[in-house]
């Protein structure tokens, strides 16, 4: 138990770390109103790299044990996150109009 405890912290202790990339860029674009890309990325690669990833190395690489669905977890959140990152200091979400700016202009008074 405690060498398989010791594998699995190894890989939390990595995954973590992009996972807070995600959770922070993720809220962000939200927030700006950026939702479909990352939507659509994060169901594709969750899709490939964690279901379809997790399988071919349970399937073709059993001995790597619980190493091998981590792996592909930890890979997952690699990709994740710097594309998150990537994608927020492209700056392309500051273009995005969350609403009709003729509304603002009559709530303002304009």
């Amino acid at each position: 138990i405690h060498r398989i405890g010791a594998t699995i912290l190894v890989f939390v202790a990595a995954y973590q770390l992009f996972d807070a990339m995600f959770v922070t860029y993720v809220g962000a674009l939200r927030g700006a109103g950026d939702t479909l890309i990352p939507g659509l990325v994060q169901a594709a690669l969750v899709w490939v790299i964690v279901v379809g990833g997790g399988f071919l190395i349970i399937r073709y690489y059993p001995a790597l044990g619980i190493a091998g669905p981590w792996t592909a977890a930890t890979i997952f959140g690699a990709m994740m996150g710097l594309f998150l990152l990537i994608r927020f200091n492209l700056g392309g979400w500051k273009n995005i109009r969350l609403h009709d700016e003729s509304v603002a202009d009559v709530e303002r008074g304009v």
